[in-house]
C-alpha cells in the first residue's frame, strides 16, 4: 500500500511527535507517576537518556539553565532535530514538486 504524497516522511513524523511529547512533559514532576522513558517503565531506576529528555523538556518550558544542568547537549539536540525535520520535509516536498512539474 502506497501512502499519499502529502504525508511527510515517517522519520520526520517520529522526531516531531517525540519533540511535541517532550514539549508537554513536565520535567519538574518528581512523583514518578508518568514517564516517557521505556527503561523506567520496565522498572529500572537508571537511564542515560533521561538527562537529555529532561534537558529538552526544560528547554521547551523556557528554563535554559535547568536545561543545561540536566544535560549540556540538550539545546544542541533540539537544534539538530529541528533542522533534521526541516531537511526531511524539504527534500520530500521539493521532490514531489519537481517530479509533478516535469512528469
Amino acid at each position: 500500500m502506497k501512502l499519499p504524497k502529502w504525508i511527510p516522511p515517517i522519520e520526520s513524523l517520529i522526531w516531531t511527535i517525540g519533540l511535541l511529547a517532550l514539549a508537554v512533559f513536565n520535567p519538574a514532576d518528581s512523583s514518578g507517576s508518568f514517564s516517557l522513558c521505556l527503561i523506567h517503565q520496565m522498572g529500572f531506576d537508571f537511564c542515560l537518556g533521561c538527562g537529555l529528555g529532561h534537558s529538552i523538556a526544560w528547554l521547551f518550558n523556557g528554563d535554559i539553565s535547568a536545561s543545561i544542568e540536566a544535560h549540556i547537549l540538550g539545546p544542541f539536540a533540539v537544534i539538530i532535530l529541528i533542522s533534521r525535520i526541516f531537511k526531511l520535509n524539504y527534500q520530500h516536498y521539493f521532490n514531489i514538486i519537481k517530479t509533478t512539474n516535469h512528469a
